[in-house]
């Protein structure tokens, strides 16, 4: 699947999501309340029950679509390591093109598109930690 595909259904995602919100809220506040106080507090306490019933029973019928990463260790290392690494090449030159930065496609798998972390502009100081240099050739540990 291409970014643009990826990304439009994030945005449809994103619609259905607040439109369904949005709905919930006005049926709570008028539906709900005028039945509470015109037919009954059993049927008002009801109403909402019935539909989180609904919703559990949804989000169990979705679960083979979601997609499930495996957790491999601690995130927070991992950008401890960029920190620390960032820190030590801080006199470092940075590349005009982000592309001559190290990238490991298998290690960025499970958190990219496409295989690439999308570059931003943002905390280039962090990009300091993917300039490769001599002492990384020699001893890349």
């Amino acid at each position: 699947m291409t970014k643009d595909g990826v990304a439009s259904r994030k945005w449809n995602l994103f619609n259905w999501y607040f439109f369904i919100m949005g709905f919930a809220s006005l049926s709570a506040l008028t539906i709900v309340v005028y039945v509470q106080d015109n037919v009954g507090w059993g049927w008002g306490l009801g109403i909402p029950t019935i539909a989180m019933l609904i919703s559990i029973i949804s989000f169990m019928l979705g679960s083979p679509l979601y997609k499930t990463v495996k957790p491999e260790g601690s995130p927070l290392v991992r950008l401890a390591q960029v920190i620390v690494a960032a820190t030590k090449k801080r006199n470092e030159t940075l590349p005009d093109d982000p592309k001559f930065l190290y990238q490991n496609r298998e290690l960025d798998a499970p958190i990219a598109l496409e295989g690439n972390l999308l570059h931003s502009n943002q905390y280039t100081w962090l990009d300091k930690a993917a300039i490769v240099t001599e002492e990384d050739v020699k001893d890349p540990n």
